[in-house]
């Protein structure tokens, strides 16, 4: 028997010993270099660890009533479990089991699954808090647990999974304030989704790193602190949601240059100061455009007339005041309008029969009070007057004193 059969039979016989015998494949292979990592006794002692985690999961989280379980805790390859995915070695590499009534709390022993790439278990309800182990999982692409009963902090060992497209987390329970490790996440493209929790504390600006980041969702929490200009670095954003929060000072006018936005929901918050006029380089707006019950004061800026797109502008409950600009008539697309019509604002005649003049009117917005234009021969002779009243007043100064 050669030195490499030797070694493969003395390995088959550490596997056979230990079904958690994973540490020992990586140790003879480290020593010795005689076997590849893709040897097939060391793939089956991955695959025997990870049907022990999956029973572990099963035990943890009320297997017995989910609503799938076909294989579940059988003899049957790991692919055969309703839910699991594997690669081509056995190893499971996605673990999908959304709205399957999983309740309890999620083990820490998941961490284990070291191929896993897909954890998908939204929809159901799984309470306690999340695992920090599951920053382990360095090569998971999605993690999904959207709309369970998660409860703690988000921890910030999930700054480690670097290869994240997608973080779902919305509509849990999590506190505590958004770990700034997650600007490290800077894969993430599909989704950051943190609503609908009960967050607090800043926005952490380390998050105008995720600059491939499509969706941020961090509505309905109570986070704390003004909007961070560094989100206008999230140039790839398509929809920015942070309403019914706590955020307090001014809309930042960086956020004029999330140029693909089709989405931008800022209101129920405590922000104050104008309208940045910036916000009208924002022509892909199609969707919404909220920032309703806030404290803004000052004009509407006419550069709003450019977003020609829009579907629906919500700018009620704020302390805008002065004529709406004429310019807001080419918002031509509206479908739905929500704006205040005691607070001072009015609308000029001259657009009362746009789109946007119907909607205002329905608004209960007033007309702005007409200028009466005075006839040439007034306007010259008003001239005329003022002209002789400058002359006086030059003699009267010019006269030496008594």
């Amino acid at each position: 028997m050669n030195r490499r059969s030797s070694l493969a039979a003395g390995f088959s016989a550490l596997a056979a010993a230990s079904r958690r015998s994973k540490s020992v494949c990586i140790g003879l292979l480290a020593i010795a270099g005689a076997l590849a990592p893709g040897d097939e006794a060391c793939g089956q002692v991955g695959v025997e660890s990870d049907r022990e985690v999956l029973e572990a999961f099963y035990h943890a989280t009320g297997g017995p009533d989910w609503f799938f379980s076909t294989n579940w805790l059988s003899d049957a390859p790991l692919s055969e479990w309703s839910g699991v995915y594997t690669n081509e070695q056995g190893r499971v590499d996605a673990l999908v089991l959304r709205s399957n009534n999983l309740s309890g709390a999620l083990p820490p022993e998941l961490a284990r699954l070291t191929r896993l790439r897909i954890l998908s278990l939204r929809f159901n309800q799984l309470s306690g808090p999340i695992p920090p182990q599951l920053g382990r999982l360095t090569g998971l692409t999605s993690l999904n647990l959207h709309r369970n009963q998660l409860t703690g902090p988000i921890p910030p060992q999930l700054g480690q999974l670097t290869n994240l497209d997608l973080l779902h987390l919305d509509e849990n329970q999590l506190n505590g304030p958004i770990p700034p490790e997650l600007g490290r996440l800077t894969a993430l493209t599909t989704i950051l989704g943190l609503s609908d929790n009960q967050l607090t504390g800043p926005i952490p600006p380390e998050l105008g790193r995720l600059t491939n980041l499509e969706r941020l969702q961090l509505h309905r929490n109570q986070l704390a602190g003004p909007i961070p200009p560094e989100l206008g670095q999230l140039t790839n954003l398509i929809s920015l949601s942070l309403f019914r929060n706590q955020l307090t000072g001014p809309i930042p006018p960086q956020l004029g240059q999330l140029t693909r936005l089709t989405n931008l929901q800022l209101g129920g918050n405590q922000l104050t100061g104008p309208i940045p006029p910036e916000l009208g380089r924002l022509t892909a707006l199609t969707a919404i455009l909220s920032l309703s019950n806030n404290q803004l004061s000052g004009p509407i800026p006419p550069e709003l007339g450019r977003l020609t797109n829009l579907e629906r502008l919500q700018i009620h409950g704020n302390h805008l005041s002065g004529p709406i600009p004429v310019e807001l008539g080419n918002l031509t697309e509206l479908t739905f309008l929500r704006i205040d019509g005691d607070t001072g604002l009015c609308l000029p005649p001259e657009i009362q029969d746009t789109v946007f003049g119907q909607l205002a009117l329905d608004e209960d917005v007033p007309l702005c009070a007409a200028v009466t234009a005075l006839p040439p021969a007034a306007l010259w002779m008003l001239a005329l007057v003022l002209v002789v009243l400058g002359l006086r007043r030059h003699v009267t100064e010019r006269q030496p004193a008594a």
